[in-house]
């Protein structure tokens, strides 16, 4: 089972070692005593849960609430609960107002503390199912075009900071229609599914992501990834698709289902291209390819690109 992690911003140590105590054996604990180390923690790690102290040396925990609120791409989008001696119903309800999921008043009590952790872990759980369902073609259980989206531009952001390359394919299955019109469209769903698992199977890396396009268009996303290797990459792909032998006598390619690709290799720099652009580029290769006779990849290499994303 997942092991949650949960950040404690507390400055008082009896506090820090009740709640230590209470919660290590279940869930993995960071303690911050100062926001400035709370905020620090928030970009280095995964938090999923933090349970905040209004009154901190160097700020108050609403600051990290409003903050980690305001900017959910640096601090990811945890479940925060407010912990505070103050009998004052307006700090709960300031507390609500800046985005705090749940409020507890000091001192704490240890059962219902767990109790109130497991109900947001509960709705972090449900939560990431349903991102995921809504991430996720149905038809080739890949992901979909909003998935795709999302990765691109956040691999792009990824890769500029590291200082390393990006590489996108597209692939379009050859004459899809013709292979549909004879084999029908129950055959034709069959070969989608069986196109997206040789992806996947090939694209394995944890940061590649293999999507569905749309239609019977793929997209491959693949991070610190040279021109070279996601050439060799790609062709293994399109050896294996032929080698599935899936029949298509009305195909002018080939007598088996091959697919054509294009590929565009890019290095993030302070140059204007937008992520529209960067499809763009490699939808331009993947028409080359089909213009060339299909059943290939054509690459395209680009060593100065950027983004404003």
């Amino acid at each position: 089972m997942e092991r949650h992690q949960i950040l404690i911003v507390e400055d008082d140590p009896v506090n820090i070692n009740v709640l230590v105590g209470t919660l290590r054996d279940d869930y993995t604990v960071f303690i911050a005593k100062t926001k400035e180390k709370a905020l620090k923690l928030l970009i280095e790690k995964k938090i999923d849960i933090v349970l905040l102290d209004l009154n901190l040396p160097d700020g108050n925990g609403l600051d990290i609430c409003k903050m980690v609120r305001d900017d959910r791409e640096t601090y990811s989008n945890p479940a925060i609960i407010v912990m505070t001696g103050s009998r004052d119903s307006d700090d709960e309800l300031r507390s609500l107002e800046y985005g705090a999921n749940d409020f507890i008043s000091k001192p704490l009590h240890n059962q219902i503390l767990k109790a109130r952790i497991e109900i947001q872990v509960d709705l972090l759980r449900k939560t990431a199912l349903l991102n995921k369902l809504a991430r996720i073609d149905g038809l080739t259980e890949v992901a979909n075009r909003r998935a795709f989206d999302e990765s691109l531009v956040r691999e792009w952001h990824r890769c500029k900071r590291a200082g390393q390359p990006l590489s996108l394919l597209l692939i379009d299955v050859d004459e899809f229609k013709k292979y549909n019109d004879a084999y029908g469209h129950t055959s034709g769903d069959m070969c989608l599914r069986q196109v997206a698992k040789l992806l996947i199977e090939v694209f394995k890396r944890a940061s590649d992501l293999v999507a569905r396009f749309g239609g019977e268009e793929f997209a491959v996303i693949m991070p610190n990834t040279d021109q070279k290797d996601a050439i060799a990459l790609a062709n293994i792909a399109l050896g294996k698709m032929v080698e599935k032998n899936i029949p298509h006598q009305t195909s002018s390619v080939h007598d088996v289902v091959t697919f054509s690709g294009g590929l565009i290799t890019t290095f993030p720099v302070d140059i204007d291209l937008t992520a529209e652009e960067i499809i763009h580029q490699a939808d331009v290769q993947l028409y080359n390819a089909k213009k060339e006779g299909r059943a290939r990849i054509m690459p395209a290499f680009t060593q100065q690109v950027a983004s404003v994303f």
